[in-house]
């Protein structure tokens, strides 16, 4: 039998979320910025050493390395994803990310960062009190981090949904292990860091993901090391 570590990587590894791109999507994405992307984008501008936590296929990876070339970023991902983005990267000449395809609770910091970046994985990660304890001792800077909320995923349950599209769905709908938190909840996780911003916004976090169902709850949160 399989462990839920395991069914986790296979299914990350079959569906390869968040799909494919061009250097054209990465180009021109100014154009049609994305409310759910723009916190670690614009965080990115002012960090040089950047870990991400679950690169999947990269489109978050590839775009803040070029947009930001004098940035370092350390990738991590289990899944077999990670082979898209570092392809990627390699076709399109992108030289300042450097990619680990292993397990990140077993990844090993080699420097410090300033900032961790990590959008809709950390709930996929049956260990999480183990994934908290790394991420609170690497103690970045900064942090910008895509969870679930309670609220959201409370309204998935009843209302029937049109995603736009197949690979979307397969994620919501079949990943073998989630979990999901209350704004409350996702504060006490990091006691060394400051909220600066939430996407949707402050206040109210819980309340407006009751309407933000069609993206499982996902809240992106914008943190600064105390101090």
């Amino acid at each position: 039998m399989y462990s839920l570590e395991t069914k986790v990587k296979k299914f990350y590894s079959n569906i390869r979320f968040p799909g494919p791109y061009t250097l054209s999507d990465l180009y021109f994405y100014n154009e049609y910025k994305n409310n759910f992307l723009e916190p670690y984008v614009t965080t990115a501008q002012s960090a040089f050493n950047i870990l991400e936590i679950g690169c999947g296929t990269g489109y978050i990876t590839n775009l803040i390395a070029l947009q930001n070339p004098n940035c370092q970023i350390d990738a991590v991902d289990f899944a077999d994803s990670i082979d898209y983005a570092k392809k990627f990267s390699i076709k399109h000449d992108i030289k300042n990310i450097k990619y680990y395809k292993q397990n990140f609770l077993k990844f090993v910091p080699k420097k410090n960062y300033d900032l961790i970046i990590s959008n809709g994985v950390l709930h996929h990660i049956p260990n999480l009190n183990k994934a908290i304890h790394i991420i609170n001792k690497i103690n970045a800077t900064k942090m910008v981090l895509g969870l679930y909320n309670t609220y959201g995923k409370l309204y998935k349950k009843i209302i029937p949904i049109k995603y736009r599209n197949q690979l979307l769905y397969e994620d919501q709908e079949f990943a073998p292990y989630e979990v999901s938190f209350t704004h409350k909840e996702v504060l006490k996780l990091f006691p060394k860091y400051r909220l600066i911003s939430t996407y949707p916004n402050m206040p109210f976090v819980d309340f407006k993901n009751l309407y933000n169902y069609k993206n499982g709850g996902l809240t992106i949160y914008n943190f600064i090391k105390n101090g």
